[in-house]
């Protein structure tokens, strides 16, 4: 499925180049980010826990400091937004969450 989506960005405090392009993330279900919570062994207390993501990408200079990273969010919101929840986890995103499970056994 194909979608045209045009963008006004006179006003914006915006810089572009012939070629840019941005991405579109969709937000993981709530229900979606309960289950890896659940999964992980991680409790209501800790899923509100103020964590930094961070990229291992070099960070584009032309950026925003809305849409670049580091940030700081709290887990649930990181889980919600920045991780695809739906495909197969890579292994590198399974070891930063076990970080916060609770259960050893999630460990």
């Amino acid at each position: 499925r194909t979608a045209e989506v045009m963008l006004c960005v006179k006003d914006a405090a915006l810089a572009y180049q012939a070629g840019d392009h941005f991405g579109i993330l969709p937000r993981n279900p709530d229900a979606a980010v309960q289950r890896c919570l659940d999964a992980l062994g991680i409790g209501a207390a800790t899923a509100e826990r103020v964590v930094e993501l961070t990229s291992q990408c070099r960070i584009n200079k032309r950026a925003t400091p809305a849409n670049s990273l580091p940030m700081r969010v709290a887990l649930r919101t990181a889980l919600a937004w920045y991780v695809d929840l739906s495909g197969r986890p890579k292994r590198s995103t399974v070891r930063m969450l076990a970080r916060y499970a609770e259960a050893d056994e999630a460990q």
